[in-house]
């Protein structure tokens, strides 16, 4: 349930609408690659700290730092 802005007593929506009670699942860990998130769960606090480590160590490592061109002049000596 998703309410902006505002507020809900949860309990008594839930009641109200005869669904079940909602259970925590666990501990979200959000893992960015490019432009997709995926959000793995953790069964506690200790797993989600190892996950995330485990997916920090697990990123690919850059080959090399990017070079900065030289700069160019032009025969008055203007950069370019």
């Amino acid at each position: 349930m998703v309410l902006v802005g505002g507020y809900v007593d949860l309990e008594a929506s839930v009641r109200r609408h005869g669904l079940v009670p909602a259970q925590v699942a666990g501990v979200p860990v959000t893992e960015i690659r490019g432009g997709l998130a995926t959000v793995h769960i953790a069964a506690d606090e200790d797993a989600a700290v190892r996950l995330a480590q485990k997916l920090h160590d697990d990123l690919p490592i850059p080959a090399t730092t990017p070079t900065v061109p030289p700069t160019v002049r032009d025969s008055a000596g203007v950069r370019s």
